[in-house]
């Protein structure tokens, strides 16, 4: 088996012959370290081995669909772009099984602060009202505040978001941040549900 494929011989086999197709997947499942970086995000993000299994596999299969269906822009590496679908599909999953928002997750703990310093929390009981806050702030704020928080690159946050590039993303988070905040000070009878740490 050819031990090292460069992106446009794995691009170029997969969309071609059957049995080309099979030993560039073949080697992306055992040799091209894919999957060890499917593992460690999905662990690193309250997942479990087995998990991080199920979740390359199914990029994988999305990886394999989307070139072969000329859905791949080549605007990134093919890495880049399978581990996009991978952090997304984790995503999804977390959503299904862990439904519940929280602020401290959406911000790293040296950045959910107020303009005094104050940094709060929100429990699992006020879950219906954090996602009330959520919706005012917008979808798409909520969208790149998932990303960011499960490590995806601005790049990466632009291309899922439909932002033209990882500058202008940068921006919009940062907007998307200061309007959460500003409404948590507008509005003291939803702020009222957060606790003070």
């Amino acid at each position: 088996m050819q031990t090292r494929w460069n992106d446009a011989e794995l691009f170029e086999a997969i969309r071609g012959r059957e049995s080309d197709r099979n030993r560039a997947l073949q080697y992306l499942v055992q040799h091209a370290g894919w999957r060890g970086q499917v593992m460690r995000h999905v662990l690193a993000n309250s997942g479990t081995e087995e998990d991080g299994e199920e979740v390359f596999f199914d990029a994988l299969c999305t990886f394999d669909r989307n070139l072969r269906e000329d859905k791949f822009q080549e605007k990134s590496a093919l890495n880049t772009y399978f581990m996009g679908i991978a952090k997304n599909k984790w995503l999804k999953r977390l959503a299904r099984h862990r439904p519940t928002w929280d602020a401290e997750q959406l911000y790293p703990k040296d950045q959910m602060q107020t303009g005094s310093s104050e940094e709060t929390i929100i429990s699992a009981e006020h879950e219906a009202v954090f996602a009330r806050i959520m919706a005012e702030v917008g979808e798409r704020c909520k969208r790149i505040f998932e990303l960011f928080h499960l490590g995806h690159s601005m790049a990466e946050i632009a291309a899922e978001t439909g932002i033209s590039d990882a500058d202008q993303a940068k921006k919009e988070k940062s907007r998307c941040k200061k309007r959460l905040l500003n409404l948590l000070a507008e509005r003291p009878e939803l702020r009222n549900f957060f606790n003070e740490r």
